[in-house]
């Protein structure tokens, strides 16, 4: 089943509206092409929103997490496990870090479902901080 651009605004309008972030230029990837997961971050100054009558800008008042696994990651057991390990982390990782709120498109790989846990978390945790230097320039007094 393969879903019209119309009910795709209508299932998940924010979903939508991150992607359509991401397709534009304003947005911040870290986690090297090697990496087993990689994290592409967009502000919630930047999502759009694309459904319903109202036009402009719409803030995300929370973090909002998009997944891209390929099926060469594996069967959709796997890339399900995949998901919930990585949206597992993620929820470790902003219970003790300051993580800007905005959207989120991880990419993992196979090596993730395999990888463990705290593992996870330690490479979640780094990406997140790489993210902040991209984000807060060195001189900033943040």
């Amino acid at each position: 089943m393969s879903l019209t651009p119309t009910a795709l605004d209508l299932a998940q309008p924010t979903t939508r509206a991150v992607v359509s972030a991401l397709r534009s230029e304003q947005r911040v990837s870290v986690g090297g092409r090697r990496s087993p997961l990689r994290l592409t971050y967009v502000s919630d100054a930047f999502v759009r929103l694309d459904a319903g009558t109202s036009a402009g800008v719409q803030p995300i008042r929370d973090h909002r997490l998009c997944f891209a696994i390929g099926r060469h990651v594996g069967n959709a057991v796997l890339r399900n496990r995949c998901r919930r390990r990585v949206r597992a982390a993620f929820g470790d990782v902003v219970r003790d870090r300051d993580v800007p709120e905005g959207g989120f498109l991880f990419r993992p790989t196979a090596a993730i479902a395999t990888m463990p846990f705290d593992s996870l978390v330690e490479l979640v945790t780094s990406l997140i901080d790489e993210l902040h230097k991209k984000l807060v320039p060195a001189g900033s007094p943040l």
